[in-house]
């Protein structure tokens, strides 16, 4: 259900990345951890396009949702350099990183 897509393949969690929501953001983790969800999963999630929410994040300049993505990494106990290494090289289906949608959105 908090991975689900809607028709053009974004989940919930990526929407509330791409328009700023974090109080929806916030309510979406509070949910995954409730149901034991792989919140890797959570944060590694990819749209059709192959985008995360950081993504989301960084193309629309909403930069309280890129920090608490990036302090949420510190949450996934197994290898945090690992998540950390894997959330920020994220390329979509374009091959644009999260670093690539800030710098052409102008943000």
């Amino acid at each position: 259900m908090l991975l689900g897509k809607e028709k053009n393949g974004f989940p919930a969690w990526h929407h509330a990345a791409f328009f700023g929501k974090l109080e929806g953001l916030k309510t979406l983790w509070s949910l995954a951890k409730e149901v034991e969800l792989k919140l890797d999963e959570l944060l590694l999630a990819e749209s059709k396009l192959g985008q995360t929410a950081l993504h989301m994040a960084a193309q629309n300049n909403h930069i309280e949702i890129l920090e608490k993505l990036w302090a949420w990494t510190d949450v996934w106990q197994l290898n945090t350099n690992a998540l950390k290494k894997k959330f920020l090289q994220a390329k979509d289906k374009n091959w644009y990183t999260v670093w690539h949608q800030a710098a052409c959105c102008g943000k």
